[in-house]
């Protein structure tokens, strides 16, 4: 009866801190889910472009417009009126 009730209140206890940790890192793990999905639901683009040899010039664009928006951001923010 003894050994039950011990084997009992760790389950009971293990459930509640995983619980508790779950709950302080909420926000990571919704970002982990956010991220799966999004791994999830871009593979079958990816694999097509790569099949069509499209994914290289897909990079360069991507490459060439986040260089633009990052000096778009530098610049404003650097001559931004305050």
């Amino acid at each position: 009866m003894t050994r039950k009730l011990i084997w009992i209140a760790t389950a009971v206890l293990t459930t509640l801190m995983a619980l508790l940790v779950l709950w302080t890192f909420r926000v990571v793990v919704a970002y982990v889910l956010i991220s799966l999905a999004l791994a999830a639901t871009l593979r079958p683009l990816v694999i097509r472009l790569i099949g069509k040899g499209k994914l290289v010039r897909a990079g360069w664009l991507l490459a060439y417009l986040l260089a633009v928006e990052g000096m778009k951001q530098w610049f404003f923010r650097r001559f931004a009126v305050t």
